[in-house]
């Protein structure tokens, strides 16, 4: 059984086929599935908040339980908002150019016992490391380092939001995206698919930013700050550039934009409200472990 507990309007009334569901991959926060929406001929990804081994240990050990996203509905829930505040933000800061995989929906996985977020699905492949012998260049990488990673990473940093997701210094941030298209679309483009950490951020930092030290020391054993976003500092970003966005992305989108920005704003709230008690009993419940 998996209850889906929110859908925007492109999956709104529609059921997941579980049955038909594929295996895509497993990361430090996910196990990804490829699931066909029931009567709609399209199809959907799945992510099922997971962790294991040392990234459940260091998570455990710092916020008290293996992932926030695995137990904590607030925690989801600010997932899917800042995916779809960073999608309008992208697509405007790109004209277009480079796309993110948008939340479409979250719910609970019966048998997983945890969290799901339900994204639009990209059909294409991500940079392929490539040696000496290869025929093929680079693979893309350098592509996707110089005019996709590097330029959006200054976006970020300007509105104060984590940027380790997309710091190629971080050797797993290649994996966050692919190259590829949508089904509805004919062509290919850069996609960010994985915005969501599996661990703390000052775990892969070669060097730590002082402002990465004090808002984890100031969330230590409660919220993660490597996924937090600088509401402030992106609403005046929004404030200063109204008339562009709306001009850019229309009125109907930069209205859902500032909604999604009010949502994410209150779901970050109740999230970062919660201590680091609160979530280890959640989890505890989540588990089947009434003892705690």
């Amino acid at each position: 059984m998996s209850a889906l507990l929110h859908a925007s309007a492109e999956l709104a009334g529609l059921e997941l086929d579980e049955e038909g569901r594929q295996f895509l991959g497993k990361g430090y926060s996910s196990i990804v599935y490829r699931v066909p929406v029931k009567g709609s001929g399209t199809c959907v990804v799945k992510k099922v908040s997971h962790s294991e081994g040392l990234p459940k240990l260091v998570n455990t050990i710092i916020f008290g339980n293996p992932l926030d996203l695995i137990a904590t509905e607030e925690a989801v829930r600010t997932a899917y908002f800042r995916r779809r505040v960073f999608s309008s933000l992208v697509y405007f800061w790109t004209r277009g150019t480079i796309g993110v995989a948008n939340a479409i929906g979250y719910g609970f996985d019966d048998e997983a016992r945890a969290y799901y977020l339900v994204t639009e699905y990209v059909q294409g492949k991500g940079p392929r490391f490539v040696t000496p012998f290869s025929k093929d260049g680079n693979g893309g990488l350098e592509e996707l380092i110089s005019n996709v990673m590097e330029p959006l990473r200054e976006h970020f940093l300007e509105i104060n939001a984590s940027d380790w997701q997309l710091n190629y210094r971080n050797s797993r941030s290649v994996a966050n995206f692919i190259r590829g298209k949508k089904l509805d679309e004919e062509v290919e483009r850069w996609f960010m698919v994985d915005l969501e950490s599996g661990v703390p951020a000052l775990a892969v930092m070669p060097v730590p930013k002082p402002s990465y030290m004090r808002d984890f020391w100031r969330y230590f054993r409660s919220f993660p700050s490597f996924d937090d976003v600088d509401i402030p500092a992106l609403q005046a970003y929004l404030d200063e550039n109204a008339d562009d966005l709306a001009g850019f992305l229309g009125s109907k989108r930069f209205s859902e934009l500032e909604s999604d920005l009010k949502e994410l704003d209150a779901a970050q709230s109740a999230w970062e409200s919660m201590s680091r008690t609160d979530k280890y009993i959640k989890s505890s419940l989540e588990k089947g472990n009434y003892y705690c």
